[in-house]
């Protein structure tokens, strides 16, 4: 299999010695990103690089990371940190997150949320294998033991739809409180900032260490963060080890997705 995926690079190799963006790329990217993130590039991306072919696959990080180790990726979209030492990394972006709230929840009359107003009150989370989780549960500062809600979500869909019935608050990713995103009525859901300091998750772009076709990676990275929506926060593109610790970042005023 390793011999025969060997031959496969050395024919895209071929093939991009003009043009390193001639050719098809197999992307994974994480359920939390990839449908509020991509459809805002992909045209962009189809026009600038016509002959790329991109194949996309959503699965939860280990899923992904298996997948890049047995060459059924060639790259990532995922969110740090990632323990594994065999790959490399491009930073691209901090995302912030807010929290979601039902119509008339006692939360929306604030313009900003304190973590701590937070604990009395009925949270969603995401269901087990999702970074996210882990995230949301640090944010709340409650450990993986703690008591968890009687409701959990498989998406962030799916969390939306139960905000929107009322049944409890979650925090999402900025991304995916955009205007427009999802199904849910847009008065349905009220969305707010935390108040400084602001949680954020850092967003990187991942491939095998020694991949042959490094030149295409590193084009689709620079073009993804040359366009980036403005509800994140660009991070300057340092290429790095797996193991290295956060990328500095450049301040500036992410001003909230709030309705």
């Amino acid at each position: 299999r390793i011999a025969l995926e060997a031959v496969e690079e050395i024919r895209e190799l071929a093939r991009q010695a003009h043009n390193p963006m001639d050719g098809t790329v197999r992307l994974g990217v994480i359920p939390s990103l990839g449908p509020f993130l991509l459809p805002r590039l992909l045209p962009v991306l189809k026009q600038s690089f016509p002959r790329l072919r991109l194949l996309l696959h959503e699965d939860v990080t280990p899923g992904l990371l298996e997948g890049l180790r047995s060459y059924r990726f060639d790259a990532l979209l995922l969110s740090l940190p990632v323990n594994n030492g065999d790959i490399d990394m491009l930073p691209l972006f901090r995302e912030p997150f807010v929290v979601a709230l039902p119509r008339g929840h006692p939360l929306t009359a604030t313009s900003s949320i304190r973590k701590e107003e937070l604990a009395r009150h009925k949270f969603l989370l995401i269901e087990e294998g999702h970074s996210l989780r882990q995230q949301v549960l640090g944010i709340l500062g409650l450990p993986s033991s703690a008591p968890l809600p009687e409701v959990e979500g498989s998406s962030v869909e799916m969390l939306r739809q139960l905000v929107a019935a009322g049944i409890g608050y979650t925090l999402l990713p900025a991304l995916a409180s955009s205007p427009g995103v999802g199904e849910t009525e847009p008065d349905s859901i009220s969305f707010r900032p935390f108040a400084p300091p602001m949680p954020t998750r850092t967003i990187a772009l991942a491939w095998r260490r020694g991949y042959a076709r490094i030149a295409t990676v590193k084009t689709l990275g620079r073009f993804l963060h040359a366009n980036l929506p403005a509800a994140v926060e660009p991070i300057p593109l340092t290429p790095r080890g797996a193991n290295d610790g956060p990328a500095p970042s450049r301040r500036r005023d992410l001003r909230p997705l709030a309705r």
